[in-house]
């Protein structure tokens, strides 16, 4: 009996010490695997257990990472765009545009101009309008008074 009790005794010290229950698996880093994602043992305690959940929580969290990266990113970026528009170098190049665009405008106004005036002046018929010849008016066409009998072939031939 006291050997039983004692072999009871060890199998609980293998057991409960971290090497023995990391070799049988009870014991983790707290991370596992749940559908190919890793999920945090703080992610499976929030979710209560449920696996699913789990893998939707940290999801969740590696979006809003991501969104709060990418709002970071955004707000450094509009930082460095309002330090370079006081630049001189800036300033010089706004006024450059600022020219092209005028320049392209009074163009674009004076070949449209053209544009128009060629229209003006262009006389075309589309096709299929008005091109062919009128049709013989029906009134003076030759034919034969309903009085004479009609011309046959054989008075053609015997004069």
């Amino acid at each position: 009996m006291k050997r039983g009790l004692g072999f009871l005794m060890t199998l609980a010290i293998f057991t409960l010490t971290p090497a023995g229950a990391d070799a049988r698996g009870y014991r983790g880093n707290g991370n596992g695997n749940i559908g190919g994602m890793q999920v945090s043992a703080q992610d499976l305690r929030a979710a209560g257990g449920n696996p699913l959940l789990a893998v939707e929580i940290a999801q969740e969290r590696m979006y809003m990472q991501q969104l709060q990266q990418m709002q970071k990113a955004q707000q450094q970026y509009q930082a460095q765009m309002q330090k370079y528009m006081k630049t001189p170098q800036y300033k010089q190049q706004m006024q450059q545009y600022q020219q092209q665009m005028q320049q392209y405008q009074q163009e674009m106004a004076a070949y449209q101009a053209r544009m128009a005036a060629k229209k003006k002046r262009r006389t075309y018929v589309p096709m299929g309008t008005g091109t062919k010849p009128a049709a013989k008016d029906a009134t003076k066409a030759v034919t034969a008074p309903a009085t004479e009998k009609p011309v046959t072939k054989t008075d053609v031939t015997n004069p």
